[in-house]
């Protein structure tokens, strides 16, 4: 989960082979320039003996050459940026909207509903008629992940489409570094939530086709072991992007004097050697944190379905040699929904996380003209369906355990949580046992 907004280094004037600062003083100056009265400068310019002594059309003069010389820098930008990029206007626009008008309160609905949520599965998961059954640990550790997720992103919504727009710390030092820990941070969290998926989804997968080796490889070592790795691992594969980006200082005129604004740019060594460090970056987080476990949960969910429905063929042809009526049976009817969940878990993971997964893939391969052009105008769009994974895929896993629901009935029935608020009195404790 990345958030680039505040990536400038699309255009130009950020290109490395340019001296940043010095076009950026240049074209502060010449707004400077162009936007002052000639009396403000006084003998600067009336002063017969001044290097700058000029006449009124001069003056006039010297403003339409500051004015030409301001439109033709925004000019070169703007062609550097879009005639030789993939991704046109139009298709930005999209992005732009959704940003402006929606994902603020979205997000934050979203957030909100998924903290309520992984709250309640943390709290019927660790009872003591759960908590004992080793997957039912990784799907604890997962809820945790997706609270943790869930928590970060609140109030990094809030600064970023509610705050910032009203003031100025978006541009401070301390904006820029908010920004930074939260792309890290988040990014982190969701590739850990990923690979607890995934762990889930291999015990699953190993629990019913081989049931025989269920017992050795769901034990309550084997399952600290895989959430240990699941912890472990996101860390070494997001570690180059922990040298991506990094806080630049700008020099700008503003009211009249030297400002120091701070933003997120592609840092020096993502900048050396074509971009190595970049596109590493990008090959990483598509492919292994993108792309691998989209395939992995394919081929899981594949073979566990067709296992599923070989179970309960079998079970249909042996009614059917027995010439009984054969009805379906709790069991296949469980076995039809468990199929039913594990096609929408599926379907849920890859809408979710493929097309940010192929994205990425691109702005490795294209580079930093696609990933400026097309990836980042998205990149709330990529945040809101991280974030909807992360609040509904666990209500999907959950719903397919019958203890679970018995067990969360149990907990959150009016009567039992009014009893554990009011305390029984004589005549509710004599009642019981009538």
């Amino acid at each position: 989960m990345f958030h680039y907004d505040q990536i400038n280094d699309q255009s130009p004037l950020f290109d490395q082979t340019n001296n940043n600062s010095s076009v950026i003083k240049s074209n502060n100056a010449l707004k400077y320039f162009a936007n002052k009265d000639k009396s403000e400068y006084g003998d600067m310019f009336t002063n017969d003996t001044s290097m700058f002594s000029i006449s009124d059309q001069d003056y006039l003069d010297l403003l339409k050459f500051a004015n030409l010389t301001l439109k033709k820098i925004k000019t070169r930008a703007l062609r550097g940026t879009i005639s030789t990029c993939f991704c046109n206007s139009d298709v930005r626009a999209i992005g732009d909207v959704y940003k402006s008008e929606i994902h603020g309160i979205l997000s934050l609905m979203v957030c909100t509903f998924g903290i309520v949520a992984n709250l309640l599965n943390i709290v019927v998961l660790t009872h003591k008629e759960l908590s004992a059954t080793p997957i039912n640990r990784i799907l604890t550790g997962l809820a945790v992940t997706d609270l943790l997720v869930m928590l970060e992103y609140v109030p990094f919504s809030i600064y970023m489409y509610f705050v910032h727009v009203r003031s100025k710390l978006y541009f401070t030092y301390a904006g820029s570094l908010f920004i930074l820990i939260h792309m890290h941070f988040s990014q982190l969290l969701h590739t850990i939530s990923i690979f607890q998926t995934l762990t889930l989804a291999i015990c699953r997968h190993v629990a019913i086709r081989f049931p025989h080796k269920c017992s050795a490889s769901c034990s309550e070592s084997s399952c600290y072991i895989s959430v240990l790795v699941a912890y472990i691992l996101p860390i070494l594969i997001c570690a180059p992007s922990y040298f991506v980006f990094s806080i630049r200082e700008i020099q700008i005129w503003e009211s009249g004097k030297l400002e120091a604004l701070y933003q997120l740019h592609l840092s020096p060594l993502a900048k050396e050697n074509n971009g190595l460090i970049f596109s590493l970056h990008f090959w990483m987080y598509s492919v292994c944190i993108k792309l691998l476990p989209c395939l992995v949960l394919s081929v899981i969910s594949y073979y566990l379905i067709g296992a599923l429905r070989q179970a309960s063929k079998r079970k249909h042809q042996l009614k059917s040699k027995s010439g009984t009526p054969c009805p379906q049976s709790k069991v296949e009817k469980r076995m039809d929904r468990t199929a039913h969940m594990l096609v929408a878990v599926l379907l849920l993971f890859l809408i979710t996380e493929f097309p940010q997964g192929i994205l990425a893939l691109l702005s490795g391969i294209l580079g930093r003209c696609f990933f400026e052009s097309c990836y980042q105008p998205y990149g709330e769009v990529m945040d809101i369906l991280a974030l909807l994974n992360g609040a509904i895929n666990f209500i999907l896993y959950c719903s397919m355990s019958r203890q679970f629901r018995v067990t969360f009935g149990q907990l959150f029935k009016p009567k039992n949580v009014l009893g554990k608020i009011v305390p029984p009195t004589n005549t509710d404790i004599q009642s019981t046992y009538v």
